[in-house]
This record gives structure tokens, C-alpha cells and sequence, in this order.
């Protein structure tokens, strides 16, 4: 499925272009989340939106080829032209580099000098740290020890399923009025600044979010009718 090797990709992505390209892009992410809130599709289709939509070329590095790259990919998603994009991202993803020891001490500066202008002073430390002990993203069938992958590290820390029993319900006689909560573009905007963190397998992390939230136009703002549910 593209969406399971979507999830397989480093998350390797660029930054949200600015200007139109970057407001047709919170637009179309929007209108993605548009339709899973109304139960038109899954969520695996949004989810995949960045990091197929901004997946890095090693050749391309200028901010006007960027964005004529990215409109080209957004016309591709609205086109419907998944398995293209998906293969397109393979293979810029195979020509990036597998490790992050192998990055030149150029490219390794670059890097740790965005993500400290950004604010970003956790993983730009964490980014540094696994570039000395060659660390990195561990895939599911990677090996870690005594023969184990990932995969199956993480199913035996994951408890057996199990119906639960009555005792793990509270029994109330009387409930609480449901309150309903009205969710402004005041409260989205105040949410955006404590955002942290990058985990998940759509490519963009807080920095990213905060950014389409805050600097992209009003086409963003569609999502106060998505999150409240």
C-alpha cells in the first residue's frame, strides 16, 4: 500500500515554501483533513500529504527550484497520481543519505545552524549526538540484538489485547452536562506557539505545524472545524 511505504520514508522533507505555493499547500492539507472530518476517506491519505509533497531532492536546494518542485508534486496529488509520487520519493529518498555519519561536515553545520535559528535547541543537540555515534532512525525489521528486529522489541513490550473487565468502568448514576466548547482562531493560535516535538509518520514536525498554522493566510484556519471533533 503507498500509504505503509510512505511510512517507511526517513521523513526527510523541506520546509514549507513561502508565499502562494506555501498557502495552496495549507490549503490542500486542509481540505484533506476537510473530508477525513466528515469521514470521506482515512486518515492515511493526510497523513502521507508532507512527506510526499516535500520529500527532498539532493539536487534541488534553491528556494525558487523548491517551489517549482512542490507545485508540481501538488498538482500530481491533485491528479490523484499517488503512485508516482510515491516512486518519486523513493527514489529521492535512496540517493539522500542512509546515515547520518555519512553527511559532510558542511551539510551536518547547515543543519544543526537551521534547527538552532529555528528555536529548536533539543533536537538540534539530538541531531549532533546521533551524528557522533552514528545513530539514526531505526526501520521494523532492523536488527538490535540477540537476533531481534524492532518489530519484535516493541511487540513484546506491547501487552497482549484483552477485554476489559467491569472493574475498569466507573459506575456513575448521575452524569455531567455536556458543556458545549467553542474553538476560535484565537485558541488554534495559542495552541501553535506551545507546540513541540516532531513525532509521526506525516514529515512535519512542530516547527513545520506552527509555521502552516501562523504564517500561511486564513486557508489554514479550515481546521477549526476539524479539530473540534
Amino acid at each position: 500500500m503507498i500509504w505503509q511505504r510512505t511510512a517507511l520514508l526517513y521523513g526527510r522533507v523541506y520546509r514549507v515554501p513561502g508565499g502562494s505555493v506555501g498557502r495552496e499547500f495549507a490549503s490542500l492539507l486542509a481540505h484533506e483533513y476537510d473530508l477525513l472530518s466528515i469521514s470521506q476517506q482515512k486518515s492515511e491519505k493526510p497523513s502521507m500529504f508532507g512527506k510526499l509533497i516535500l520529500q527532498k531532492d539532493k539536487n534541488i536546494r534553491k528556494s525558487p527550484d523548491i517551489r517549482r518542485l512542490v507545485k508540481r508534486r501538488m498538482n500530481m496529488w491533485k491528479n490523484d497520481l499517488l503512485e508516482e509520487l510515491i516512486q518519486e520519493a523513493e527514489l529521492c529518498e535512496k540517493k539522500m543519505p542512509q546515515s547520518i555519519s555519512k553527511m559532510s561536515d558542511d551539510q551536518a553545520t547547515s543543519i544543526f545552524t537551521r534547527l538552532i535559528l529555528l528555536g529548536d535547541i533539543r533536537k538540534a543537540l539530538r541531531f549532533i549526538t546521533d551524528r557522533s555515534e552514528n545513530g539514526g532512525i531505526l526501520k521494523p525489521d532492523d536488527v538490535v540484538g540477540n537476533e531481534k528486529t524492532v518489530k519484535d522489541v516493541l511487540e513484546e513490550k506491547h501487552p497482549d489485547q484483552a477485554e476489559p473487565g467491569p472493574e475498569a468502568f466507573i459506575t456513575c448514576e448521575n452524569l455531567p452536562a455536556l458543556v458545549d466548547v467553542d474553538i476560535t482562531e484565537a485558541h488554534i493560535k495559542k495552541m501553535a506557539h506551545s507546540l513541540s516535538g516532531g513525532a509521526g509518520v506525516s514529515g512535519l514536525d512542530a516547527s513545520q505545524w506552527k509555521d502552516l498554522i501562523l504564517n500561511h493566510g486564513g486557508a489554514i484556519y479550515n481546521y477549526e472545524n476539524l479539530w473540534p471533533n
